[in-house]
């Protein structure tokens, strides 16, 4: 197998992965606005083979022969695979779920198919960058590497909890900010189970995001302003945290106005859009500090 692989690094293949990571993004991006237009139930069929799939195939082995691969990422390319086939999968699991006794997805699946699309992202960025850049030394582990990666946590947490306002159509109601309806806790907040209420209550999940939207922010800021001051970060490494900080801001106030408009199209689009790209810039923050 070692014939066919490189051991320091190939731009070729960082270009692929990162052209990969693009089409990842619009497939996101489509599927946010297929919900939104609520065309989702109408592909009522799975062709793992035939179907839209990222190209980790036939440009694979075209780069294999070519001996392009870095040898110490061609695990990596294995589980970009399984997350792929497990995406498609998990796909038609979700929309299964809008095909018997009710008319939507159910939220928790929709929320799994969400959290492995943006776990390929972020896969597929960080390997890219380690494709690009070859074999470096590594720092030994410090509070901005394990910042940046709680970051890293908490934006895909949020994402998350975004799922479950998205699948359970919780932008709709409660569009008055920052109160929910004249309250601090919305009145209709609790289910009737814990499951009921973290998964499917539309006033839980709704305060849920806003929480964790104010964290998030808070979090943001307060790494990326003590980045830009800190005498140990490389430049490039204060202009990524500068990034995320502005974007995760930036989405804040797009989510505040999605919400209060309703959710329009464009708006519930966009704002998802900008959650895969601030997770993006996240993820390249969080794998350039771990690098000297």
């Amino acid at each position: 197998m070692t014939s066919f692989l490189r051991s320091d690094r190939s731009r070729a293949v960082a270009i692929w992965l990162l052209a990969v990571a693009v089409l990842v993004l619009g497939m996101v991006v489509l599927g946010g606005s297929t919900r939104l237009t609520g065309s989702g139930l109408s592909i009522t069929q799975w062709k793992p083979l035939s179907g839209v799939l990222p190209p980790l195939n036939t440009t694979f082995v075209w780069f294999a022969v070519r001996r392009e691969i870095p040898e110490r990422l061609f695990w990596r390319l294995g589980v970009l695979f399984v997350l792929g086939g497990l995406q498609g999968l998990v796909g038609w699991w979700m929309v299964a779920s809008g095909l018997a006794d009710r008319v939507t997805v159910a939220p928790e699946r929709l929320m799994i198919h969400l959290g492995l699309a943006f776990a390929l992202l972020g896969a597929l960025v960080w390997t890219a960058l380690d494709a690009w850049s070859g074999w470096a030394r590594r720092t030994l582990p410090s509070p901005w590497g394990r910042w940046a990666l709680v970051l890293v946590g908490l934006i895909y947490v949020q994402i998350l909890l975004g799922a479950l306002v998205a699948g359970n159509q919780a932008g709709l109601v409660y569009n008055d900010w920052p109160l929910m309806g004249g309250r601090l806790i919305p009145q209709d907040y609790a289910g009737a189970s814990l499951w009921a209420t973290l998964a499917h209550s539309q006033g839980a999940v709704q305060l849920h995001h806003r929480l964790m939207a104010y964290l998030l922010t808070l979090a943001a800021l307060a790494v990326g302003v003590g980045a830009w001051r800190s005498p140990y970060l490389a430049q490039d490494s204060k202009l990524l945290a500068a990034g995320v900080a502005g974007a995760v801001a930036l989405q804040a106030c797009l989510g505040i106005a999605t919400l209060m408009m309703s959710v329009p199209i464009g708006l519930g689009v966009a704002h998802q859009l900008m959650a895969a790209l601030t997770f993006s810039l996240a993820v390249a923050f969080a794998w350039r500090v771990r690098r000297i």
